[in-house]
């Protein structure tokens, strides 16, 4: 498998809103990142619309596990350096502390680490030190202290949550009368932050196998980069969603000496093997304007899960002609300590 970091460079400040199902409304939660479901069905979509044979194609790679993609994660850069951060391995979450030296209500606060602190194998009793790393947005996101020169005050994300009243484009009394689909409802969004020296973005990483032909990855790359035309996310009929370029990297990872497997992307798993990690479950569809629209609720694991091997995933059908991509994309990690 060939692997790649695609780099998504958002406007300074852009907004964006990718949906989460909550008890009071899909609309009044933000995930602060795109979820892998949310980047796939993006390509899918613009693949469909671009050239329905060669879809139908891409499609079938990614159902036999021959195309994979991960969630979006931030990065923030200056003139210098580029810091790219991975979800939390949930297994920290877990583990006992000595508290002395090691406060657990910090570790469960922390939402990503970066590449070059995970590659360190540096534990929680090594984040909250001035001496080894660097902690940013309130302890959310870390990194190594020598990565981290320029950045000490950076901020990555704001969120912020505006009520809203739809409108009804009719002039059918019929639909006037029901009051129960104009209510006003709330929407949380997020904004990335700018700062005149900083950049703050998302990126992704895909891997494919070596087996596609060269007009099929042509294709994806295209489908990848139609992004930029039509935005990521919710909302971007109002702006939202914006990406102003998409830049396509090698990726490389050491494989060799790991002990865990944690999957960054949305994982819905084949089988019960599962049981046997440490994970978190998020719920994900369900979306929809009006009741007889509803798509089908489904459990996903959330990114960041640990597992002492891997395992299959699957895509599901949540509604006519929607689908949920499951697939999971794996890092091999070295963890110390680990328990499974």
């Amino acid at each position: 498998m060939k692997a790649y970091c695609y780099v998504l460079e958002s406007p300074p400040g852009a907004r964006y809103y990718f949906g989460e199902v909550t008890r009071d409304s899909s609309l009044s939660s933000s995930s602060i990142h795109p979820h892998s479901d949310t980047l796939f069905g993006a390509i899918i979509h613009n693949a469909f619309n671009k050239n329905k044979e060669k879809a139908q194609q891409l499609l079938n790679s990614f159902e036999n596990d021959e195309i994979i993609i991960s969630s979006a994660f931030f990065y923030i850069e200056n003139e210098d350096k580029r810091i790219h951060f991975l979800p939390k391995p949930i297994e920290f979450d877990f583990a006992i502390y000595d508290t002395a030296s090691v406060d657990s209500k910090k570790v469960r606060q922390v939402k990503m680490l970066s590449w070059e602190l995970v590659k360190a194998g540096f534990g929680p009793d090594k984040w909250f030190d001035e001496n080894y790393c660097l902690t940013l947005q309130d302890g959310e996101f870390i990194c190594l202290k020598s990565e981290g020169k320029g950045f000490e005050t950076a901020e990555l994300y704001s969120k912020q949550i505006t009520p809203k009243n739809p409108i009804l484009y009719t002039s059918d009394k019929k639909d006037e009368e029901k009051d129960d689909e104009r209510k006003i409802y709330y929407q949380t969004d997020v904004f990335l932050s700018y700062q005149s020296e900083i950049k703050v973005g998302y990126y992704f990483l895909l891997k494919h196998s070596e087996s596609l032909s060269e007009q099929l990855l042509h294709f994806l790359d295209e489908c990848v980069q139609l992004i930029v035309d039509f935005g990521l996310g919710g909302d971007r009929s109002t702006g939202g969603g914006a990406i102003n370029k998409i830049e396509k990297i090698p990726f490389e990872w050491d494989e060799e000496n790991n002990n865990a497997f944690v999957n960054l992307s949305l994982f819905l798993p084949k089988d019960e093997n599962y049981r046997k990690g440490n994970y978190k479950v998020i719920k994900r569809g369900g979306l929809g304007t009006k009741t007889e629209h509803r798509l089908k609720l489904i459990q996903c694991i959330a990114e960041g899960g640990v597992f002492p091997e891997k395992l299959n995933g699957q895509i599901v059908e949540i509604g006519k002609e929607k689908l949920k991509n499951g697939q999971p994309y794996w890092l091999p990690l070295k963890l110390k300590n680990l328990d499974l």
